[in-house]
């Protein structure tokens, strides 16, 4: 049986040191993001055909064991993407 834990790893200095798939450098966050939307595995697996059903089950575990941190992390990264856009926008106009 393969450990959870030989599935997710954190680096620095990739994804900001957040927890991704091993061996792929792809955020658990950005699987949490298709999960909150109601996307199966399978359909999870198709949009990304380099990854394997193992990864995407302990990417979602994962999510669900520190739901509450990778929400609030997704929120600042919603927050700072509608940041920079609104910045965008005053820059394009000249102001």
């Amino acid at each position: 049986m393969k450990p959870f834990d030989s599935l997710i790893e954190s680096t620095p200095g990739v994804s900001s040191g957040r927890p991704c798939l091993a061996g792929t450098g792809m955020p658990v966050v950005q699987i949490a993001v298709h999960y909150r939307r109601g996307e199966s595995p399978e359909r999870m697996l198709r949009r990304y055909p380099h990854l394997d059903l193992q990864r995407i089950h302990a990417a979602i575990a994962c999510y669900l064991l520190n739901q509450a941190e990778m929400d609030a992390e997704l929120a600042f990264d919603a927050e700072q993407f509608k940041q920079a856009k609104h910045a965008q926008k005053l820059s394009a106009r000249g102001g």
